[in-house]
């Protein structure tokens, strides 16, 4: 009787999902919810933010070990090392069926590897960007991970290519951005201001907003002086960044900006982005809107990454168009100086702006219209099995 039990108690779907930064979590919310939608009776818990808590178990709370970059990460060493700790010996204990990594390589690997030595599946939804740089972990890859759910078309023959299952679900953004922007549009919500409006994407994360806010808001400052109507200004509050700290600072740089949550609207009533590299230089994309990328790291990290990088561009844009679609200025390019000249010229060469709207539309096409989160939801089924007892 007691075989009996136990074995009837693991008939219960246990599934962790672990992200380690905000675009992971943004990535990761929808999916959690469709797994919930699909396992109503799963225990889903892991590692996210605030997206992710709304339907899963927070073992461990990413706010605060959210950073990009080696020198970002030393002073948070010990809050990574601990959350690491949890993870893994939550995996040792409970030995979930599935564990989803979701963005997240440095520890999302080495919890794969802990995973696969006790037995359970491994699902990675948006891997690693090897084709960027440290290539070689495509053999760790193949060796921890069962199948990976890739957001960028080319990345699926690359994972195909090295003996990984691997399948184009699409881009989760592209589902988000269709919604977003009909609901706009039957709102009249995206009609075109008459004046011009620069939106600033500083990023999501402390050490990000540190180096990125100052950059965008002198560069605010020479286009408030070289365009003869000077633009309005608005910014993007991303998740879990405080909003009184933000105005503090622009107020600081003599700005006034108007601060926005409602990330489409705001993009599509823009009439330039000013945004940081990363997951929200798609976002824009797909809102057909002409942006300037800019990103700046720590002086020990860019001294390693130009060192392994591989690619010529470092937005997605421009990964994804080949060539440079949009401008983007890293590092000692990423002056304000370079920023306000290019923005203004965009501004104010009609053929040149109209060029880009017409290249990010064929960034867009690109992409597809695939609902990325269900077919990460449709390979994790697969790897769960379809016995409905244990749903």
């Amino acid at each position: 009787m007691v075989s009996r039990g136990l074995s009837m108690k693991r008939q219960k779907l246990n599934i962790m999902c672990v992200a380690g930064e905000a675009s992971g979590d943004l990535h990761g919310a929808p999916l959690v919810k469709k797994l919930r939608e699909r396992h109503p009776n799963a225990h889903i818990y892991g590692m996210g933010m605030s997206g992710m808590a709304e339907n899963m178990e927070l073992l461990v709370d990413a706010t605060d070990i959210a950073v990009v970059g080696l020198a970002e990460a030393l002073p948070r060493f010990a809050a990574i090392r601990r959350a690491y700790n949890r993870l893994k010996h939550s995996i040792e204990t409970q030995k979930p069926d599935l564990l989803i990594v979701i963005d997240t390589p440095e520890i999302g690997l080495r919890l794969a590897a802990v995973a696969k030595a006790h037995h359970c599946k491994v699902l990675y939804y948006i891997g690693p960007q090897i084709w960027a740089w440290r290539a070689h972990r495509i053999k760790k890859i193949r060796a921890c991970v069962d199948a990976m759910a890739v957001i960028l078309p080319f990345e699926e023959t690359l994972y195909t290519n090295a003996g990984i299952r691997a399948r184009y679900v699409g881009n989760p953004l592209v589902h988000e951005a269709q919604q977003q922007l009909q609901s706009l549009r039957e709102q009249k919500a995206d009609a075109v201001q008459n004046e011009t409006t620069i939106l600033l994407m500083p990023g999501s994360r402390r050490n990000e907003i540190k180096r990125m806010l100052p950059l965008f808001c002198r560069a605010a400052r020479r286009l408030q002086n070289e365009l003869k109507s000077p633009p309005r200004f608005t910014a993007l509050v991303a998740p879990g960044v405080n909003r009184d700290t933000l105005r503090t600072q622009f107020e600081a740089y003599g700005l006034d900006v108007e601060l926005r949550d409602d990330t489409y609207a705001a993009i599509k009533q823009a009439s330039l982005v000013l945004v940081a590299s990363g997951t929200a230089t798609l976002q824009v994309a797909l809102c057909r809107t002409p942006m300037i990328v800019a990103y700046k790291l720590s002086p020990l990290t860019y001294l390693i990454v130009k060192s392994l990088v591989r690619i010529p561009y470092v937005s997605l844009v421009n990964i994804l168009g080949g060539k440079e679609v949009v401008p983007e200025f890293i590092q000692s390019q990423a002056t304000p100086k370079n920023i306000a000249g290019t923005a203004k010229n965009l501004l104010t060469n009609m053929d040149r702006y109209q060029t880009t709207v017409r290249e990010l539309t064929s960034i867009a096409e690109l992409l597809g219209d695939k609902d990325g989160v269900s077919g990460a939801a449709d390979i994790a089924k697969d790897l769960l099995g379809s016995d409905p007892a244990r749903a």
